[in-house]
């Protein structure tokens, strides 16, 4: 944390808009409290190099987001750092003025609760309040771990498991009509989008659906809590990030058979793809709702959906427009396949065909297996044996190529 001098312009502007909005008869103090940010300023930026300066100025900006936001209400601190600089415990009744690395004041915070807690000891709850990353615990001891040793090796202490931590608690006083807080908002969002791709390949590609479920729920819930609005700067960003959260959900409640679920997921997925504004993610919604509709017997309205979606993708031509596509004729070609279009065979090689042409180009292996084995599916149904087989060794090359 870095104190700024309550002399500053923006902090005395800040201060005034505090205490006018109070009542008349508040005791207040005229004078502002402390000043600061999240994050220690380097002493030696050249040092640190242009990567690790933005990491610390990134880092600084979404804690106080998170702060303004009702995500994060604790810090922790390390008790040693205190007593080498001289410098007094926090303690409840204290104001301070949260700022972001520019300097300028995202809201008023009062101190409600400081414990001294061996780091060793710090529990899940508070990991959970001080609302960073994912909230766990594990991910705490982790990050602070690292950030304490090197508070550690700057006062010449070894860090220690029982080395002792100050947890303090606190609440949002005031915030001032327009925070400026889009730069950790965006951070947070991108966090989490990054997040949502780590989820996939740890858990759901390992066909570990149950944490795959949590996990998304859990980015679902982070999301909502940033309580954006619409024509707010994030909001759409906000949203888009959202309905892949929800695609994935409700792809996993489909597998697991819970139909009524999973549609109710979908139908706010879709909204929140509309509500992003964005071609691609209402195009790959529209392919969510309308699936999930044709699987839960609402064949027709979901054809429609899909035919909808398929507009949306042929609008553009960039990798993600034509994947999409692509992804859209595999679902053709398997509707056909289980019968529940009436082309039967010849419209799923049809549509296989449209997929590969896609796909190929692309390299998008798991889509070019998907669609060779629709074709072999189909040649099968018209007694082709041998080019059943062909289509096999092509699924085969392609699933080979996604593993390597």
């Amino acid at each position: 944390m870095t104190n700024q001098g309550t002399n500053d312009p923006r902090i005395q502007a800040f201060w005034q808009g505090y205490l006018s909005s109070l009542p008349a008869d508040a005791n207040a103090p005229l004078i502002p409290p402390q000043a600061w940010h999240f994050m220690d300023e380097p002493e030696a930026t050249d040092e640190l190099g242009a990567q690790m300066q933005a990491q610390i100025q990134s880092a600084a900006d979404e804690l106080g987001a998170l702060v303004v936001a009702g995500m994060k209400t604790a810090t922790a601190s390390l008790e040693w750092v205190y007593a080498a600089e001289g410098e007094p415990l926090p303690k409840p009744g204290d104001l301070s003025i949260i700022l972001n690395w520019a300097g300028d004041p995202l809201c008023l915070i009062r101190t409600t609760e400081v414990r001294r807690i061996p780091f060793n000891l710090v529990d899940a709850q508070f990991a959970y309040d001080e609302g960073e990353d994912d909230r766990s615990l594990e991910n705490w001891r982790r990050v602070h771990w690292h950030f304490f040793s090197r508070e550690c090796a700057a006062i010449g202490r070894e860090p220690a498991q029982d080395m002792p931590v100050v947890c303090e608690r606190f609440e949002v006083l005031y915030r001032p009509p327009n925070p400026p807080i889009q730069a950790g908002i965006e951070l947070m969002i991108q966090k989490i989008e990054a997040e949502l791709e780590q989820a996939l390949k740890l858990y759901e590609q390992a066909e570990d659906l149950e944490n795959a479920l949590k996990a998304y729920w859990a980015l679902e819930e982070r999301l909502l809590a940033l309580e954006l609005n619409p024509g707010e700067a994030q909001f759409q960003a906000q949203q888009r990030v959202l309905a892949a959260v929800l695609m994935r959900q409700a792809n996993i409640l489909r597998q697991f058979g819970r139909r009524e679920k999973a549609a109710e997921v979908s139908i706010c997925e879709l909204e929140a793809a509309r509500l992003s504004g964005d071609d691609l993610t209402l195009a790959r919604s529209l392919v969510s709702y309308g699936a999930t509709l044709i699987f839960s017997g609402d064949v027709e309205p979901g054809l429609e959906y899909l035919e909808e979606a398929r507009q949306a993708f042929s609008r553009g031509d960039s990798y993600d427009h034509r994947q999409g596509l692509g992804w859209y004729w595999i679902l053709r070609a398997d509707l056909a396949n289980a019968h529940v279009t009436s082309g039967g065979a010849p419209e799923a090689l049809e549509a296989a065909r449209q997929a590969l042409v896609l796909l190929e180009p692309l390299e998008n292996w798991p889509g070019v297996g998907r669609a060779y084995a629709a074709r072999a599916i189909a040649y099968e149904a018209l007694g082709d044996m041998r080019s059943t087989e062909s289509a096999r060794q092509a699924q085969t090359v392609a699933e080979e190529r996604m593993r390597s």
